[in-house]
């Protein structure tokens, strides 16, 4: 099975995503220490799921099933199992779940509504409501992050001026976000901190595709890329704090590489990260990093080791122990340093 990580909860120790086989494609929650578990699938229709979120404590996931009726968002627990949230337009029944609020009360996506495609808010008390879309062109808006208490949802949508990143709020209704300056307008919102007051995307500049950080007081900043090869960075995740954003950029003798990226710091290669804080690296290409816990230290992604596809865990303290986890192996890499006489 090769597994495709999607999320990581708040405290780095769970992992969800879609893992694939010559057979089929199922959701999967893992657990450190406790390792794979799969989560079967809706019933009815062919067997295809994929887990796209998981809440701060793990026990929530959200992503999507397929039914008899189409392809259906779904949340689960280990109380109640996946349980299917509908669609927007019930004679559309086409819906898929991105991700859910830190308490996993509040679930975004995209669903098919009378409109067209149109990002939602999910809760138990209200069901399945449809957030709209940017004023411009037709109708289209897509729901990808969640703040942690589920007030604020980011996505992507269509304005007049093309394709948008935008910002949802119950007072404000839906915000376009604008893109980086020059380039093709397009911009699209993936991410946002705890309190939803920083967004984290990608967009076109003069450069190409980048990644860049929002907040309402300096608007899209592109985040840059990695030194060396071509140019082309997505961001991914941010922590609670806003201060850590992990996604790939482009690195000499890759297509893509995981970042890191630290206020003052700047965008760094989450393996030349790993290697100065002792890990060995050897046969390694992590190529994306896809999610990061609360605190920013987790960081999951995928990459490749001797050329075969491994998920992975890297963990960045601050600055004693470095660990870097290959999901489905039984080796950890890790090396303590001293400090102050104490070996920790």
């Amino acid at each position: 099975m090769i597994a495709h990580p999607s999320d990581v909860s708040g405290d780095g120790s769970v992992i969800v995503g879609r893992g694939q086989s010559s057979l089929r494609d199922e959701a999967f929650r893992w657990q450190l220490g406790i390792g794979f578990a799969p989560l079967g699938d809706l019933s009815g229709g062919s067997f295809s799921s994929g887990a796209n979120g998981v809440s701060a404590d793990g026990r929530f996931v959200v992503g999507y099933g397929v039914t008899t009726a189409g392809t259906e968002a779904f949340r689960w627990s280990a109380g109640t199992g996946m349980v299917a949230l509908g669609a927007l337009d019930p004679s559309r029944p086409d819906s898929i779940a991105h991700a859910v609020s830190a308490d996993g009360s509040v679930v975004v996506g995209t669903s098919e509504s009378i409109d067209g495609a149109e990002a939602f808010r999910w809760t138990s008390a209200t069901g399945m409501v449809g957030l709209g879309d940017l004023p411009g062109r037709f109708w289209f808006s897509l729901g990808g992050g969640v703040s942690a208490d589920g007030s604020v949802v980011v996505g992507r949508s269509v304005s007049s001026s093309g394709e948008e990143a935008f910002r949802w709020s119950a007072g404000s209704g839906i915000v376009g976000l604008g893109d980086l300056p020059g380039g093709t307008f397009w911009s699209e919102a993936v991410a946002a901190s705890a309190n939803g007051s920083v967004v984290v995307g990608s967009g076109n500049s003069p450069n190409g595709y980048e990644a860049f950080r929002w907040t309402s007081e300096s608007g899209l900043v592109g985040l840059g890329d990695l030194p060396g090869g071509g140019f082309a960075s997505a961001a991914s995740d941010v922590s609670a704090d806003g201060s850590v954003i992990v996604g790939w950029g482009t690195y000499p003798f890759y297509d893509r590489a995981a970042f890191v990226w630290r206020p003052g710091q700047g965008m760094r290669p989450l393996t030349d990260v790993l290697a100065g804080l002792g890990v060995d690296m050897t046969g390694w290409n992590l190529e994306s990093a896809i999610g990061v816990s609360d605190d920013g230290r987790w960081i999951v992604g995928q990459g490749y080791r001797f050329g075969q596809p491994r998920m992975y865990l890297a963990h960045l303290p601050e600055p004693d122990l470095s660990l870097l986890i290959p999901i489905g192996c039984l080796e950890i890499a890790r090396r303590a340093r001293r400090r102050r006489g104490v070996s920790r």
